[in-house]
């Protein structure tokens, strides 16, 4: 028996087919959705690791004698600055790591909690 013109198995042969292509569609869709998501991540942690190094790299050289900005000072007031002289005490910079990364953590926490309300 002839249904509009197909049979009625190529009828469900060809809603089987538009099926297929629409899950193909979706299937593409997602797969490019999350290559980019997971471009995106892989920027994001490399972006966190480089704010994490210039964090602590940046708070160390206050209390390293051998750092840029030690020896600076020292070039330039050896009298007031001698050698091997810091601006701040180990402790005190390891005080100013743990408050940058405590809010360098509440930025990321934010960050990601606007981005997935966005979704």
């Amino acid at each position: 028996m002839i249904i509009s013109g197909l049979r009625r198995s190529e009828r469900r042969n060809s809603l089987v087919v538009k099926d297929l292509q629409l899950s193909l569609l979706y299937l593409h869709f997602f797969l490019a959705v999350s290559l980019e998501s997971v471009i995106l991540i892989i920027m994001t942690q490399r972006k966190i690791r480089e704010l994490i190094l210039g964090i602590t790299r940046g708070n160390l050289a206050w209390a390293d004698p051998m750092s840029k900005v030690c020896l600076e000072q020292h070039d330039r007031h050896p009298e007031k600055f001698p050698i091997g002289s810091t601006f701040q005490s180990a402790e005190e910079v390891l005080e100013d790591i743990i408050g940058g990364l405590t809010s360098l953590q509440e930025e990321i926490r934010i960050t990601a909690s606007f981005n997935s309300a966005q979704l």
